[in-house]
């Protein structure tokens, strides 16, 4: 299943700012399918932190009581930072993807999400080779999706997704995974 949806999770951002400051970073070159992105963990365990297990009870309520949560990470982007597409079907069935800071000068950095084709009317002539003809269902139509400060993206592992590079200023989410 396919399912990507776009809602409110945070209205208070300064915690989460907070816990970034005190995180250990590490600014990877590569980390998987992550380039140029400085990674912050907590230096406590999540589940002792009052406003990620905040925001984890709020995901669980709105997508899933039986998921169980597993991994929380802040990653930041800056100028050249990317993700490569993805899926995260390996490793999870929900990621939740909020926003918690961002300069007023940022340029790229939007969250790319591959959508399937759906049935339509074909209107006009069709070029394309064989293997290509009427691809309906197949995740080729990419969709930015921009979120507002405090806003999380909610998708299940099966969707592609990536983050388009960074040209200027930056970007701060907060990754949470559920399986």
């Amino acid at each position: 299943m396919i399912y990507v949806e776009k809602t409110r999770l945070i209205e208070d951002l300064q915690p989460y700012k907070d816990l970034w400051e005190t995180s250990n970073k590490v600014l990877y070159a590569q980390f998987d399918n992550l380039f140029d992105t400085t990674r912050g963990t907590p230096k406590r365990p999540w589940d002792q932190i009052e406003c990620l297990e905040n925001l984890r009870k709020e995901t669980e309520i709105k997508v899933d009581r039986s998921l169980k949560h597993f991994d929380q990470y802040f990653l930041n982007y800056s100028r050249g930072s990317f993700t490569s597409l993805h899926k995260d079907t390996d490793k999870v069935q929900v990621t939740v993807i909020t926003l918690i800071d961002i300069s007023e000068n940022l340029d790229g950095g939007d969250v790319l999400v591959m959508k399937p084709l759906s049935n339509r009317d074909i209107k006009g002539e069709t070029r394309a080779k064989p293997s290509f003809l009427n691809p309906v269902k197949e995740e080729i139509v990419p969709e930015v999706w921009r979120l507002d400060l405090g806003e999380s993206l909610i998708y299940t592992g099966y969707v592609k997704h990536g983050v388009t590079r960074v040209k200027k200023g930056n970007r701060l989410v907060l990754v949470s995974w559920f399986k």
